[in-house]
């Protein structure tokens, strides 16, 4: 798999924003390790989550994981989202009843 992030700004520019990664199905934080490397390089300030994706039903890791990025994420005045596979569905899980 390559992904490539290109970034116009400086890096001065990210500050205040964070970059919470969130992965898919049997994995954990450590196969986004890679990915965590290029939005720090620009200037943001990431969150690389590990929570059991496959031990519970949606709603238990969901509102485990997200909760738990917003807050290592508080500081920012904006919060970006990179999910892979499952992480995408407990985020739209989580989003979904956040705000109906």
């Amino acid at each position: 798999m390559n992904i490539f992030i290109v970034t116009l700004t400086t890096p001065a520019v990210r500050a205040g924003e964070c970059v919470a990664l969130l992965h898919g199905l049997a994995r954990s934080a450590n196969s986004l390790l890679s990915m965590e490397l290029c939005p720090k390089r620009a200037g943001y300030d990431v969150v690389n989550l590990d929570y059991p994706s496959k031990e519970a039903m949606i709603e238990d890791p969901a509102n485990r994981a997200i909760p738990k990025a917003l807050y290592r994420c508080r500081k920012a005045e904006m919060i970006h989202f990179v999910t892979h596979s499952m992480g995408g569905i407990f985020l739209r899980y989580y989003m979904k009843r956040a705000n109906p």
